[in-house]
């Protein structure tokens, strides 16, 4: 057997490589709402490999995601009622096609509301810079709103440093 350098982060790389979905011609991402058509556009027909940096960041967002969940999950101020819902949503020749992150159900002025949550983690220890959503996410979340019939969403940002 043949010797050869071993480095255990060529593993991750290579299993986020296995994990990654490129985007189809004719059905996007809500993810993709905000982004510029052109960008779109080469994405699907002149696909490039994403880094493997930025697979990383993509995971500890997953990461993060997770996390968010099990503090819904685990709380008795809400009950959380579906998480990585697929949907689908046809219209003419194209499709948004995608995942809420989380759905929970919310006792607000005595009714029990249905409301949306799009995780958003962000790089540092804080998300205290933050005074309001970016408006690609909140063009986001309209998907999620519209596939599940709710027209309560929040986006819920997380640092994910310290996860606050």
């Amino acid at each position: 057997m043949a010797e050869e350098a071993f480095n255990l982060s060529d593993l991750i790389d290579e299993y986020l490589e296995r994990e990654s979905r490129p985007p189809r011609i004719g059905t996007y991402w809500p993810s993709e709402i905000g982004h510029c058509t052109r960008m779109n556009y080469y994405k699907r027909f002149i696909p490039t490999k994403i880094p493997s940096e930025k697979l990383r960041v993509f995971k500890s967002a997953d990461l993060a995601h997770s996390f968010a969940r099990e503090v819904l999950a685990s709380s008795d101020r809400v009950r959380l009622l579906t998480w990585e819902k697929s949907f689908s949503i046809l219209h003419d020749d194209f499709e948004i096609s995608g995942r809420l992150d989380d759905m929970i159900l919310v006792k607000i002025a005595g009714k029990d509301v249905p409301v949306v949550i799009e995780v958003k983690s962000v790089s540092g220890k804080s998300v205290g810079h933050i005074r309001s959503p970016s408006v690609p996410h909140l063009y986001q979340i309209h998907p999620y709103l519209r596939a599940v019939r709710s027209s309560v969403g929040i986006v819920w940002y997380i640092a994910r440093d310290k996860f606050c």
